[in-house]
């Protein structure tokens, strides 16, 4: 109903990465706030950094149609429940078993460093190919889980807007298209797209500004490219650093 996209929980009420629609077409992801600070109204939030230290780790096994793969870890540990609903990838591989997304399971016990690990998939499958020592896995978060507010550029996955104040640790709703109030940075123009800060060189975090034009003679960068992101379309001219009408188009 028209309101819930307001409201927030301290415990989880839904899935993380639950999508709510309204009728006019507006669309919303439901998230948890990271700990180290709320989500404030109107600004942009992205996803948690990932952690180097958990990518590219050794397979010692895993058995098709097995629940869990055995891993080599890295130098941190990982804490309880870190990656649950998370995800791993098989980043390489000498044979057929890279480019596999496997789904973490709900709940993971805490896992040591620098040792032989146990990670448990979620319920439903089993592998779907047997790895082997020679496989790569990288794990990452569930990009809904410590959601935080977007550096400007920003340094990890754009997600969507807070639709109202979520406290720390606690879940609620990001906006991710149609019609929203945005913090605005510099100049627009009605019709054209707009990015996350760090277009232009500025840095008001959280806020969105014009996308502009990649002119380039020579191949495109990274950077470049992660400039140009587009997250929207402005509706109406608002003042810089103010809250404007952005018709969101994140996903």
């Amino acid at each position: 109903p028209e309101g819930e996209q307001f409201n927030s929980h301290s415990a989880p009420r839904w899935p993380l990465g639950t999508r709510m629609s309204l009728q006019d077409g507006r669309r919303f992801v439901y998230c948890k706030a990271g700990s180290g600070a709320a989500l404030a109204t109107g600004k942009i939030q992205q996803s948690e950094v990932p952690d180097g230290d958990h990518d590219t780790l050794a397979v010692v096994s895993g058995a098709l149609n097995a629940r869990t793969i055995v891993l080599t870890n890295g130098s941190g540990a990982i804490a309880e429940d870190l990656y649950a609903d998370g995800i791993a990838i098989t980043e390489a591989a000498a044979g057929a078993s890279e480019g596999y997304l496997f789904k973490i399971d709900t709940a993971h016990d805490a896992l040591g460093a620098s040792t032989s690990v146990t990670l448990p998939l979620a319920a439903g499958y089993g592998l779907p190919i047997a790895l082997n020592t020679s496989d790569k896995i990288t794990l990452m978060k569930n990009p809904y889980d410590d959601v935080i507010i977007s550096a400007a550029p920003p340094v990890a996955l754009i997600l969507g807007v807070a639709t109202s104040p979520i406290p720390l640790s606690n879940w609620g709703w990001l906006q991710t298209w149609g019609p929203a109030a945005v913090l605005v940075d510099n100049t627009q123009v009605i019709g054209a797209s707009v990015s996350p800060d760090g277009t232009a060189g500025t840095s008001v975090v959280g806020a969105m500004e014009a996308t502009g034009r990649l002119i380039t003679t020579t191949a495109m960068t990274t950077a470049q490219c992660t400039e140009i992101l587009r997250a929207g379309v402005c509706m109406e001219l608002a003042p810089t650093t103010g809250y404007g009408a952005i018709f969101l188009t994140i996903s």
